[in-house]
């Protein structure tokens, strides 16, 4: 009576939501172990198909009698109320009643005694609190054998996986992956239900991994390598997740894959390095991307709790991010859009494959916070190339008041509470908006030479070359107006207010296209 989607859905909201122990035990263990017996059996309790037809009248005319109804009823309450002292009228009222509730119960019985023939059909020990020594023994014994054979005897755990081919789109093996995490996490499942089909999520010794459910996994993440891939960033995090909790102990940091697994994922660790490479030879802002992608993904790690509350994961997976669907949510339009995702895709698989051959990662991010230089550091200026230049932030457009000082700048705001006193809100030397522009391929840094020093400078501001815009002004030639934005670290903030929005004005128009020539080679 549902698709497989939203079934699947409610499935991953149920184990994500319900603690209570009997109910998360039995739905697991219908699901992971249920036989065909079984299965028939909950078919024929809850399978019958309800049939729709045409109502007797339209809704007006069933609205109206609504209102018909309620208005007798209340004018019955009402001669009632009026009444309440007879003992004639309440007697036939108690009569009335009786009546009632007799005539509702009536075909109850009935129903208990097919409820109740239904149940006996069903096995009687399906959660693990029932389970005796010798069928947990039994389980525990048969999890080494797990195959083909005993899949095609548990439909519904079939029917999961199966869920998990990626061949025409990725929806439903987006929620079916959820389901298998979701079921794994919760904390009600017990570990023997998981692991009478191999499910070695909970369980230290993970040797003995379910191999065809890995195989679909590493399907996913081959495809995902590919050119024009149906599956969206969102469906190949979540296959990553359930394959490394099958087969990678994260206290011991030991990997329990096997040969043929592990060779398989190194081919699409390949693949993807290779759909880079396409793009790197294309796209002019690559690393400025790569850098940006990285970042983005060690901000915002992918949640399924929070993917599981957004209802666009439940409509047919869109290109077009005019639907306002995030990015890693949907497929990628045009050539930069799939030049992030094969970034993000080589970052999901290659922090994979170095995590399960225990190699350190050393080379990302390919900015090294510890290498930049930081405000207030103090350079040595001897061998570098500097600019001077004229530094004029652009003011808010608050009040203040400029108090005439010959050695300080100074802007106050009058307090509310004191007539006649200002509060101070920014103070600096006169001199301080003279600063120097250092040419670094990295960073845009902005010093102050010491007068403690000749030759050395002190940094008033830097940051990443690749957040600065330039732009000319059209009145000044020697003026350029720099703004630097700082990263957005939140997904569902579009943009961060700049950090720098200055005009800098250079001694000639020369040294000024000199300036925009070196911040445009650098980015």
């Amino acid at each position: 009576m549902l698709d497989q989607s939203p079934a699947l859905f409610l499935l991953a909201e149920i184990f994500l939501v319900v603690r209570y122990r009997p109910v998360i035990e039995e739905l697991a263990d219908i699901i992971l172990s249920a036989d065909i017996e079984t299965v028939e059996a909950v078919q024929r309790r809850y399978g019958e198909q309800t049939t729709y037809s045409s109502p007797p009248a339209s809704l007006e005319v069933c609205l109206a009698k609504v209102e018909s109804v309620q208005s007798k009823i209340s004018s019955e309450i009402s001669l009632n109320a009026l009444d309440i002292n007879d003992n004639t009228s309440r007697q036939h009222r108690e009569n009335d009643q009786t009546r009632t509730r007799s005539a509702s119960s009536s075909p109850r019985p009935s129903a208990d005694n097919q409820r109740t023939n239904e149940t006996t059909v069903k096995p009687t020990s399906l959660y693990v609190s029932n389970w005796t020594d010798d069928e947990k023994y039994k389980r525990t014994n048969d999890r080494t054998k797990f195959n083909e054979t005993q899949l095609a005897d548990r439909p519904y755990f079939e029917a999961l996986v199966k869920a998990l081919n990626c061949a025409e789109s990725d929806q439903q093996c987006f929620y079916a992956l959820s389901v298998l995490l979701t079921m794994t996490m919760n904390t009600s499942v017990e570990s023997v239900i998981l692991e009478s089909v191999c499910l070695t999520v909970k369980c230290p010794d993970k040797s003995f991994y379910n191999t065809i459910l890995v195989d679909q996994l590493c399907d996913i993440l081959f495809s995902a390598t590919t050119q024009d891939s149906n599956i969206r960033l969102v469906t190949l995090s979540l296959a990553i997740s359930l394959l490394k909790k099958l087969v990678y102990n994260e206290e011991e940091k030991v990997s329990y894959i096997s040969d043929h697994h592990l060779a398989r994922i190194e081919q699409a660790h390949e693949q993807s390095t290779e759909d880079l490479r396409r793009h790197y030879r294309t796209q002019e802002m690559f690393l400025d991307m790569f850098e940006d992608e990285y970042r983005q993904m060690q901000l915002n790690p992918i949640r399924l709790e929070y993917l599981l509350k957004d209802a666009c994961m439940l409509y047919p997976p869109t290109t077009t991010p005019l639907s306002g669907v995030e990015f890693i949510k949907r497929l990628p339009s045009g050539d930069i859009e799939r030049a992030r995702r094969s970034i993000r895709v080589f970052f999901h698989i290659r922090a994979l494959s170095f995590e399960l051959r225990s190699i350190t990662d050393n080379e990302l991010p390919l900015t090294k916070p510890e290498n930049l230089v930081k405000q207030n550091d103090v350079l040595d200026l001897n061998n570098s190339d500097l600019i001077a230049c004229t530094v004029h932030l652009k003011e808010k457009k608050d009040r203040r008041f400029l108090v005439t000082d010959p050695m300080q700048f100074i802007l106050i705001e009058p307090d509310v509470k004191r007539l006649g006193w200002g509060i101070v809100k920014f103070c600096d030397l006169m001199q301080v908006n003279r600063r120097f522009l250092v040419t670094d391929p990295m960073q845009f840094i902005l010093i102050e030479p010491d007068v403690k020093r000749l030759g050395w400078g002190i940094v008033k501001f830097c940051d990443l070359m690749q957040d600065v815009e330039v732009a000319n002004d059209k009145e000044d030639t020697r003026s350029l107006h720099i703004t630097i934005h700082k990263p957005v670290s939140n997904a569902y903030v579009k943009s961060n207010p700049p950090i720098l929005n200055a005009k800098f004005t250079f001694d000639d128009h020369i040294r000024c296209m000199t300036a925009k020539q070196n911040l445009k080679l650098v980015k």
